[in-house]
């Protein structure tokens, strides 16, 4: 967390300083042109792990200012399994690794405070975490081991986005995003639920195709 927010913030310096260089476009003539629904293709880093996703978003009718959004996309990581004895006095011991995964779904809005149109584009944008996978577990066994477990996440992200486009009809992106949510994974055989308060936080770049 501590390394993200080092890197969290002077990217956010960075998108508004770029910001000084938008220019709204001059006429409603450019919003044909550039249309008004962007599919991008994404790859996203988060607190949960990294993987590719899509993104679908579509300008409100009659502004070129406001977007909603839908993103998708596949979280892939590993999680320690061994003894529970995780302290600086007790380490883990017979540590394996198994593979763990997010099914993220991430409706948002986004809002363009100098335009949707032109050649670099800055946004704020606030986004929903409705996720569904597995993660390292929180139960302890009778073998005093923990286990992969069913994990859902729910939570929200404030983000900040600069966007190039390339040319009127590709679009290149960097976003950067904190928040918090629930994190809520459930135990065998004593089904249990814990629910924890976390960050939420990701780091993704698309290559988005605008008509």
């Amino acid at each position: 967390m501590r390394q993200f927010l080092f890197l969290f913030f002077p990217v956010c310096f960075l998108f508004g300083a770029a910001s000084g260089w938008a220019q709204e476009a001059p006429d409603a003539k450019n919003d044909w042109y550039f249309g008004r629904n962007i599919l991008s293709a994404v790859w996203q880093v988060t607190g949960v792990g990294n993987g590719p996703g899509l993104e679908l978003e579509r300008t409100f009718i009659n502004t070129n200012k406001f977007t909603y959004l839908l993103a998708l996309s596949y979280q892939a990581s590993e999680a320690e399994i061994g003894n529970d004895w995780n302290s600086i006095y007790f380490p883990l011991e017979n540590i394996t690794k198994e593979p763990t995964y997010l099914v993220l779904f991430r409706p948002g809005v986004r809002w363009y405070p100098f335009g949707l149109n032109g050649r670099f584009r800055y946004a704020l944008g606030f986004n929903l975490w409705l996720g569904k996978g597995t993660g390292q577990g929180t139960t302890i066994y009778a073998d005093n081991k923990n286990r992969v477990e069913p994990r859902t996440m729910l939570g929200a992200t404030f983000n900040q986005a600069l966007h190039l486009h390339l040319t009127p009809h590709v679009r290149f992106s960097l976003e950067a995003g904190l928040g918090v949510g629930k994190d809520t994974r459930k135990g065998f055989p004593q089904n249990q639920r814990l629910l924890n308060g976390t960050y939420f936080r990701n780091i993704s770049c698309a290559l988005g195709f605008r008509w």
